[in-house]
């Protein structure tokens, strides 16, 4: 057979030729011809589709910079997704349907094509070499007569391939040219699984990496992803070997990368539509990661709203209620805690001093060696072992797969005089330490048995210390030990000048004694009627309460940022206005920070008959773990079966408890918090199950109902501010915890579950519930109530005119003159999430845990 030649040709010619070559043949046997190339039409277009994505296979080898992601073994190959991008099949050993071109690349790197099976090559005209990265790809296609065409622009335009005698090569007209039409002979994975080898028709060999994990990985993006105007969206990244990135953005539209996240920006103008940012990441050996990242535009500014509660908080005027929620959380809500992983704290593993997990027998005396190990020896009491290690301890109290159990009723200890019997608290007093399990799925510490009331009266009076029992562990610094803890106390440093909420500096009379970075408890008390009056917004109360002698009692907590002179500023805002003649103070903060609860299941063993103030054992009886006097600290990834209460931070500031379950039998309390500032409650869901408590007015007093909740859902007590409930579920017979003792400027955002009275807590003397400032943003009520009243005893709810924007679900409907806003009862506003709003505009993004989270 003649060798074939592959050239240019005039596209006249190529028609001209084309015509004469049809008018050789007479009317039927050209509709025979046409028939029966209707039959090979398919097999024909697959087999240019394979010789098309050989050659994109080709230009990947030779360029020598991608690798391979994923791949799937095919009946002649392999199915290949690279890292550029693209995707196709690589084959060979397949026969040549009739006459097919054959595209290679020669030694030189320049395109070649074959026509006989691969016998003779000819140059492919107009196309770069192979090695040019940004060079074309020559394509073929078949056209609806069975003729072979090429194209070297990305299909662009399309010429006639031709023999040595210029006339149009058609694969339809019986002739069989012996071969494959793929330029590979063998594509083989090596043995290791991380190489694709491919050996080429002219017994040249060259291979791809495999790879599984991409040089950049974005966490949590998806396809499409909606964005708005000036929106930034921000995603954590994982990187491997990264040695350089760049990107390409749409007009207007703006990216950047750092160590742990990837922003993607919208202009502040343009159509609705999609749009794609690509970003080329190449790694420390040259390889590369090319990956467009898809959005859909929507034309409307990220701010913009019909909530008139939101606009007036955008334009800080008079008419705005709310406060500025946005500092709560660990570091200010700006980051979460790193993998501890990748601290560089020293482990230690239970197992490694007796622990045997699943066996049935108790594990704390393993635990006490670990700890002593980590910290030093502890100090006994009859209710504590306290553990005291540095403030730099860089710990790690690790607890592999398994079920330890920690208490049992042989651990008890009998030290007190009167003879009855204790439960030892393990409190451990330092700072950056984590307590890790392998997985909330995967690592169970058990309380076999209850852990005991230290109020041993509780045994002869069941009105008393009813809720006193120890807790498994208690971590922070001693109770009681902070100087600004007594809820009365005044001293430190006094303010000088009057300040208002939202303001970040105040002066002193020495700011000497204020040091950058050091936290502070803002304090005052004030007795005098007219103050306690105008914070109770002139409501009415009962003599009996608390307040009418003990006066109004502000805490706030506050890292110091800058010292110039005699004024100090803050990280975060005042939430509430000094007066400088009522002697507003500021005390030093002694705390602990930097400890973490992460990836473990904490399991008690409630009955399933629990009643409010029953009992001791109902209130209090299997309580894992509290957080005392803590700043930039966590519970994380964690569970709760059977517990009395899962988890409280008392006295502290900037801490997070977040991605937490409670399941099994109902207990007491859900998560807590209890005189803390601008800390973060998020994503907490109660599903344990009980009997129904009285007042509520969609399930009857008695019942068994699953997810009825713990007693007592999400909530504040004490002088607690700041804080945000951040899409937390808590149960059908629960409501929102306010336990009184003068809690002020706390938001629950999309929060959902009951919404119930007789549920927040405190006892007549501890009213109100809650001062000023408390908002509910958009939340989703699982129970019907109208004309509720935030004022009554009949509800036995005492909150001073909260902010309630969005409630919606099952219709809950309020006395209007109890409420300072009640705007969009019915519906969810627009602006979904406060708190992410809120952070958004201070930091002009969301950050990408919160996300993540979400």
């Amino acid at each position: 057979m003649r060798s074939i030649r592959v050239h240019r040709i005039i596209p006249a010619l190529a028609a001209t030729l084309l015509l004469a070559a049809q008018a050789c043949q007479d009317t039927t046997s050209l509709e025979d011809r046409l028939s029966s190339l209707e039959g090979q039409l398919d097999e024909l277009y697959q087999t240019a589709s394979r010789i098309n994505q050989n050659s994109s296979a080709l230009k990947a080898i030779f360029s020598g910079k991608i690798y391979v992601a994923s791949y799937q073994e095919a009946d002649h190959g392999y199915v290949l997704s690279l890292s550029d991008g693209t995707s196709f099949e690589v084959t060979y050993g397949l026969e040549a349907p009739g006459i097919v071109p054959v595209v290679g690349v020669d030694a030189d790197g320049n395109w070649i094509m074959s026509v006989d099976g691969g016998r003779s090559w000819s140059a492919i005209e107009g196309c770069s070499g192979a090695y040019d990265g940004y060079g074309k790809t020559p394509l073929v296609k078949v056209d609806a007569q069975g003729y072979w065409l090429y194209s070297v622009n990305d299909g662009q335009s399309w010429q006639n391939i031709l023999d040595s005698n210029n006339v149009p090569i058609s694969a339809a007209d019986g002739r069989q040219v012996a071969g494959t039409y793929s330029f590979f002979k063998n594509v083989t994975l090596n043995d290791a699984g991380d190489k694709l080898l491919f050996t080429l028709t002219d017994g040249r060999e060259y291979e791809l990496p495999v790879q599984e994990s991409r040089i950049l990985n974005v966490v949590g993006y998806s396809e499409g992803a909606a964005i708005r105007l000036d929106e930034t969206l921000v995603y954590p990244v994982e990187m491997e070997n990264l040695a350089s990135a760049v990107f390409s953005v749409p007009s207007g539209w703006s990216a950047k990368l750092t160590d742990e996240e990837i922003f993607f920006s919208a202009p502040s103008a343009g159509e609705a539509g999609e749009y794609g940012i690509t970003l080329v990441a190449v790694s420390d050996k040259g390889l590369m990661d090319q990956i467009t990242y898809k959005f859909t535009l929507k034309a409307v500014n990220v701010n913009a709203s019909t909530c008139e509660t939101w606009n007036n908080f955008m334009s800080g005027g008079t008419a705005n209620v709310l406060a500025d929620f946005s500092y709560a959380g660990y570091n200010h809500g700006e980051s979460v805690p790193a993998d501890v992983n990748t601290l560089g704290y020293t482990v230690y593993d239970v197992t490694k001093y007796g622990a045997v997990a699943d066996d049935g027998n108790s594990d704390r005396d393993a635990l006490i060696a670990c700890l002593t190990d980590a910290f030093g020896a502890p100090v006994s009491s009859a209710t504590a072992l306290t553990f005291t290690g540095s403030a730099n301890a860089r710990a790690i109290i690790y607890f592999p797969p398994g079920e330890f159990i920690l208490h049992t009723a042989a651990d008890n200890v009998s030290l007190n005089p009167d003879g009855l019997q204790d439960t030892q608290t393990m409190r451990i007093i330092a700072s950056r330490f984590v307590i890790k399990g392998a997985g909330a799925d995967k690592t169970r510490l058990v309380m076999q048995n209850p852990l005991l009331p230290v109020t041993h009266q509780t045994y002869t009076d069941n009105t008393v210390g009813l809720y006193s029992s120890s807790w498994l562990f208690e971590l922070g610094r001693v109770k009681g030990g902070d100087s600004a803890a007594d809820s009365r106390y005044t001293g430190g440093e006094k303010v000088t000048s009057d300040a208002k909420a939202g303001e970040f500096s105040v002066k002193v009379a020495h700011g000497s004694y204020f040091k950058p970075g050091k936290w502070y408890c803002m304090r005052t008390v004030v007795k005098d009627a007219d103050y306690i009056s105008d914070e109770l917004a002139g409501h009415d109360y009962p003599s009996e309460w608390d307040i009418s002698e003990t006066g109004i009692s502000l805490r706030e907590y506050h890292q110091a940022k800058e010292v110039s002179g005699n004024t100090v500023t803050f990280y975060e805002p005042l939430l509430h206005d000094i007066d400088a003649s009522r002697d507003f103070y500021f005390v030093e903060f002694d705390n602990s920070t930097e400890i973490g609860v992460e990836d473990i299941t904490f399991v008690g063993a409630n009955n399933d008959n629990f009643i409010h103030h029953g009992s001791w054992l109902d209130d209090g009886g299997f309580k894992p773990l509290i957080f005392y006097y803590t700043t930039n600290s966590w519970l994380r990834r964690c569970s709760f079966e059977n517990v009395s209460e899962a988890c409280t931070f008392q006295y502290g500031a900037c801490n997070s408890m977040y991605d937490l379950k409670i399941s099994g039998n109902r207990g007491h309390n859900n998560a807590r918090l209890s005189r803390q500032s601008f800390s973060f409650v998020g994503k907490v869901t109660d599903v344990s199950s009980g009997k129904v408590s009285a007042y509520n007015p969609s399930y009857s007093k008695g019942m068994y109902l699953d997810g009825a909740g713990s007693f007592h859902g999400n909530g504040v007590a004490n002088e607690s501010c700041g804080n945000v409930f951040w899409r937390d579920a808590w149960g059908l017979d629960a409501g929102f915890e306010s336990h009184g003792r003068q809690s002020r400027s706390n938001l629950f955002d999309c929060c959902g579950g009951g919404f119930l009275p007789h549920r927040q807590g405190g006892g007549e003397d501890d009213m109100p519930n809650h001062l000023k400032g408390l908002v509910f943003w958009n939340f989703n009520a699982a129970n019907a109530w109208n004309n509720f009243d935030w004022w009554s005893y009949n509800t036995a709810m005492y909150v001073v005119e909260p902010v309630v924007v969005g409630m919606h679900g099952s219709g809950v409907t309020f006395v209007p003159s109890s409420v300072l806003v009640d705007e969009s009862n019915g519906s969810a506003v627009d602006v979904e999430s406060l708190y992410e709003a809120q952070l958004r505009l201070r930091l002009g993004y969301i950050p990408s845990w919160l996300g993540s989270l979400k």
